[in-house]
């Protein structure tokens, strides 16, 4: 499953987000995870629970770390949103004391639009594949939050 805003696309399947069709590295697992749930319900407000589980599971984490996983994707996405789009406010809103919604238009792609990306690439002379760029848990820079 494949999504795109802006000059953003994030893929579900990899686990990887690409800006301008360049991988894009969020430093944060949990930044990739909760940006997925927000993209995947285009607009739709997301309780912090639900983020919360989705992204944690049944892990035992505080309500700080999502806090930190969302202040991530907004230094990350906040500014291209502003540039490309002219979008004023931020890409992802809080619903005080709810939790929050992606506030940008999302469309689903096909999987064309990542085989024109790999052509692209190959064109570029880039790799045809690019390893994953959220860091695993065995990872000493990797974070829970």
């Amino acid at each position: 499953m494949r999504f795109a805003s802006g000059p953003f696309q994030i893929d579900a399947v990899r686990g990887v987000l690409f800006l301008n069709g360049e991988p894009l590295n969020l430093h944060l697992k949990a930044s990739f995870g909760a940006l997925l749930i927000l993209v995947q319900n285009k607009g739709d407000l997301v309780t912090k629970g639900r983020l919360m589980d989705a992204v944690w599971g049944q892990a035992a984490v505080e309500e700080r770390s999502l806090n930190v996983a969302i202040s991530a994707l907004r230094k990350a996405l906040d500014p291209q949103f502003r540039g490309a789009l002219g979008h004023e406010n931020s890409c992802i809103e809080t619903v005080h004391r709810r939790g929050f919604r992606f506030t940008v238009p999302v469309r689903e792609v096909s999987d064309s639009v990542e085989l024109d990306l790999v052509k692209e690439n190959h064109d570029r002379g880039l790799p045809l594949r690019r390893s994953l760029l959220i860091p695993t848990s065995h990872d000493s820079s990797s974070s829970r939050a």
